[in-house]
């Protein structure tokens, strides 16, 4: 048997509280799809728009982490309101 726990097989735990508060949005150039490009030269600024990859970031406000020193992994995150 390699492991006796799930938790064996983690060495990074993050949490991010708010996950769904920032979305994902990125430049793109106008009249094409999500993220692709005409391929025109000498694009202005103008010629892009932002848009919403319908995404998330994720942004860790909380973590733990294993090292080779160091085996125990906190899974219980700091309180937060």
């Amino acid at each position: 048997m390699l492991t006796k726990n799930w938790t064996d097989w983690v060495d990074y735990w993050a949490v991010d509280f708010d996950y769904s508060s920032r979305k994902e949005i990125i430049k793109v150039e106008r009249g094409t799809g999500i993220g692709g490009t005409k391929g025109e030269l000498d694009l202005r600024p103008e010629d892009f728009e932002d848009r919403w990859t319908r995404g998330y970031i994720f942004e860790n406000e909380w973590q733990s982490f294993r090292t080779r020193n160091s085996r125990e992994l906190e899974l219980t995150s700091a309180t937060h309101t």
